[in-house]
């Protein structure tokens, strides 16, 4: 957890055991800085930040972060960031012991969390600074060629599945889709790919 000053003078707080992750003062680090302050100072209340890439935790970093004020001024925010390799860790868990798999995507193209998600070799200089995450052709994946429009609308499934947002299926493949817009400005897309042949059997 970080608390930084409206001077961009910082505290690290840590707690128990778990991943640091260093925030040096680079440009990058700075603007990132000032991104927080100046979000606070706008909204007035917390909010989620976009994901960030952060080499040092091998994966995306979600960021909260919440205005600290005296009286009616802004002295400060607390960024509390939460390292998402830890849920890829959970997918692959998931996928090994109970065989099935699952995956997070942000905005629609961007990979959030994958079970393969460590064993990615992406370059993050061809992204875009505001969502530098791994777009779905990175990852090796055959449930995404749904996800480009491939396939047929599942419609019966909304008839039995609640809170789903898509659901789409090839002759070997169908995935369910459940969206969030909890975290952030961009929505959230839980997907679940299953065997065609699972559900027939």
């Amino acid at each position: 957890m970080l608390f930084v000053q409206t001077n961009f003078e910082s505290i690290v707080v840590s707690r128990g055991e778990g991943i640091t992750v260093e925030i040096p003062s680079t440009p990058g680090s700075l603007a990132r800085r000032q991104f927080a302050l100046d979000g606070a100072a706008a909204s007035g209340k917390p909010f989620w930040a976009p994901p960030i890439w952060v080499t040092e935790a091998s994966g995306p970093v979600l960021t909260y972060i919440a205005p600290v004020t005296r009286g009616d001024d802004l002295i400060g925010v607390v960024v509390a960031p939460v390292v998402l390799s830890r849920i890829a860790e959970f997918l692959l868990e998931l996928e090994t012991e109970n065989n099935l798999s699952a995956f997070i995507l942000h905005d629609h193209d961007r990979v959030l969390s994958h079970p393969r998600m460590k064993d990615t070799d992406f370059k993050i200089t061809t992204y875009a600074a505001g969502n530098p995450l791994p777009r779905i052709q990175d990852i090796p994946e055959p449930a995404f060629d749904l996800l480009a429009g491939g396939g047929e609308e599942a419609t019966t499934l909304f008839n039995y599945a609640g809170n789903v947002s898509d659901a789409r299926a090839s002759v070997s493949t169908i995935i369910i889709t459940r969206d969030t817009d909890k975290f952030g400005p961009s929505d959230w897309h839980w997907i679940v790919p299953l065997s065609a042949g699972k559900l027939n059997g």
